[in-house]
């Protein structure tokens, strides 16, 4: 039972990841103010670096959720460079 929680929070990363990709990318987030689109871009990040470094060192749950907290976990690193790059752009 321990072992579904943690497979339905590593899709629910996933699937929160995806819809700020697809909000992103369908430039919907400018509908958002500014304050509230930059915490929805860090938590998307960073909950994808978390779980994608705790899950498969927490718990031995098999090579399927290891690569998928491995994807997890690229798509957060991805998603704050992205963050970090355009903190940079609009800076200058």
């Amino acid at each position: 039972m321990k072992k579904k929680k943690y497979y339905v929070s590593l899709i629910m990363v996933f699937l929160y990841q995806i819809s700020f990709l697809y909000m992103y990318l369908s430039e919907q987030l400018v509908q958002y103010n500014s304050l509230g689109a930059t915490i929805y871009w860090i938590t998307a990040g960073f909950s994808g670096i978390l779980f994608g470094i705790f899950i498969p060192y927490k718990k031995n749950l098999g090579l399927f959720a290891n690569i998928f907290s491995a994807i997890i976990l690229l798509i957060g690193v991805g998603m704050v460079c992205l963050l970090v790059i355009a903190f940079m752009i609009t800076s200058m």
